[in-house]
């Protein structure tokens, strides 16, 4: 009967522990950085989430003010309208008053022109 025994050299022993020994270390290495890194990314994505939600936030509000400058603007626009109706309306009513003020002007020149002819016409009528 044979019997087949493993034999094994302290220098196989040293040399299985190494490999042994290198391959524990790159895996505790390797969790190690999968870690951090799985740390570092999940920090990112709440960094990246926060700034998502500021810049939403800051969106938002720039939509509000946008809204609310159009208002204004739609604002001013309905006053600027309502002034020159204004303007229009005071500038025909001028030009009215004008016209009354010319043609009293002109009924008080004819009057004095006629009132002139009627004490000038008299003394024709005497001399």
């Amino acid at each position: 009967m044979s019997h087949s025994t493993f034999h094994f050299t302290i220098r196989d022993v040293l040399w299985l522990t190494t490999i042994v020994a290198l391959g524990a270390g790159w895996f505790v290495h390797w969790a190690s950085a999968r870690a951090k890194y799985d740390a570092l990314l999940k920090q990112h994505v709440q960094m990246l989430t926060k700034q998502s939600d500021a810049s939403m936030a800051g969106s938002n509000q720039m939509f509000a003010d946008m809204r609310q400058r159009g208002d204004l603007q739609r604002q001013i626009m309905e006053e600027k309208k309502k002034n020159m109706n204004l303007k229009v309306e005071l500038s025909t009513r001028l030009q009215q008053e004008l016209q009354k003020a010319r043609r009293l002007d002109a009924d008080k020149a004819k009057a004095q022109t006629e009132k002139k002819a009627e004490a000038a016409a008299p003394r024709d009528k005497k001399d």
